[in-house]
């Protein structure tokens, strides 16, 4: 069963430098195979750039622009701030 997180839950997660499987099928609301996809997918994106990184964490800012969520996030961020 798929978890429904606030919007303060997600601020939270993506608050965190780097981002684990149980961590990006919260965000990403899918099953951990379709994690391990998108972690692969960005992974192998980081090797293209050059960069380094561990097989088991990604890079939270990468994850939001995979996943589209750039905009959503920074909305959130500005209303948090806000309150």
């Amino acid at each position: 069963m798929k978890k429904i997180i606030t919007n303060q839950e997600l601020l939270e997660r993506l608050n965190k430098v780097w981002l684990n499987t149980e961590d990006v099928c919260i965000i990403a609301n899918c099953s951990r195979a379709k994690a391990l996809k998108i972690k692969k997918q960005i992974y192998e994106e980081l090797v293209q750039e050059g960069s380094y990184t561990d097989r088991s964490h990604v890079p939270a800012n990468k994850l939001v622009s995979a996943l589209g969520l750039d905009e959503l996030v920074e909305k959130l961020k500005k209303e948090n701030r806000n309150e």
